[in-house]
C-alpha cells in the first residue's frame, strides 16, 4: 500500500532530484511510523502514519514550483542563434571601428581588414555549431522536465561571469606577451562573453516557458 502510494506520487510530481529525494523519505517515514500502529490493520496504520506527516500534497507542490517541462531542442536551438548573433555583430562592429580609427594606437593593432573578423566568425560558428551537435547527440528525450530556481541562476551566472574574467585576463596576458603588435585578444574575449550570456538567455527562456507541470 505505501510502495502504491509513493509510486502514483512520483507519477503526479515532476521526475526531479529533490521530488525524488522526498518521496523516498516519506516512504521510509511511512514504514517506520506504521510500526507503531502493528495493532491497526494496514489501512488504518497507513492513514495514521500518512495523517502525522501532514500535507504531502502541499509540500511536494512546493518543490516542484520551479519545475518546468521545457523542449530541449528549442533552448539548444535558442541560444546557439543567441550566441552566433552576438559574436558575428561584436566581432564585425570590432573592426568597423578598427578601420574607421586605425590611426589610434590600439585599433592600428588590429587587422585593418574584414579577414581577421570573418575569421573570428567563422570560428565562432563553428564551435558554438559543434557545441549544439553535441547537445542533440547527448539528448534522448525533446522535452525534459528541468528545475531552475533563481538561487541556481545566480550561482551559474556568478560562476560564468568569474570564469569570463580569468579568460580575459588570461588570453589578455599571453596576447602581450607573445605578439604584443597584433591584438586578438579582443575577439576572443568576445566570444568568452557568450557564456555569461547563454546563462542570462537560458533563465530567461525557462522563466518564459509556458510549459509549468503544475498548470496540468
Amino acid at each position: 500500500m505505501i510502495d502504491d502510494f509513493c509510486n502514483e506520487l512520483k507519477n503526479k510530481y515532476p521526475n526531479t532530484q529533490k521530488i525524488r529525494e522526498q518521496i523516498e523519505e516519506l516512504r521510509s517515514y511511512l514504514y517506520m511510523k506504521s510500526e507503531e500502529y502493528i495493532n491497526e490493520n494496514e489501512e488504518e496504520a497507513f492513514q495514521k502514519a500518512l495523517k502525522s506527516f501532514g500535507d504531502v500534497d502541499s509540500l511536494l507542490q512546493e518543490l516542484s514550483k520551479d519545475a518546468k517541462v521545457i523542449n530541449i531542442s528549442k533552448l539548444y536551438l535558442f541560444a546557439g542563434i543567441i550566441n552566433i548573433f552576438i559574436v558575428s555583430f561584436l566581432s564585425l562592429l570590432l573592426c568597423f571601428i578598427s578601420l574607421k580609427n586605425n590611426n589610434i594606437l590600439f585599433f592600428s593593432y588590429i587587422n585593418n581588414s574584414l579577414i581577421a573578423s570573418i575569421f573570428f566568425i567563422i570560428s565562432g560558428i563553428i564551435t558554438i555549431s559543434l557545441t549544439i551537435v553535441i547537445q542533440f547527440i547527448n539528448m534522448r528525450n525533446i522535452y525534459e522536465t528541468l528545475e531552475y530556481t533563481y538561487n541556481d541562476y545566480k550561482i551559474n551566472l556568478k560562476y560564468s561571469i568569474i570564469g569570463f574574467i580569468i579568460i580575459s585576463i588570461a588570453v589578455f596576458i599571453f596576447n602581450m606577451f607573445f605578439t604584443p603588435h597584433h591584438i586578438w585578444f579582443v575577439f576572443v574575449i568576445i566570444y568568452s562573453l557568450s557564456w555569461p550570456l547563454t546563462v542570462f538567455f537560458f533563465y530567461k527562456f525557462f522563466q518564459n516557458a509556458d510549459k509549468n507541470i503544475n498548470r496540468k
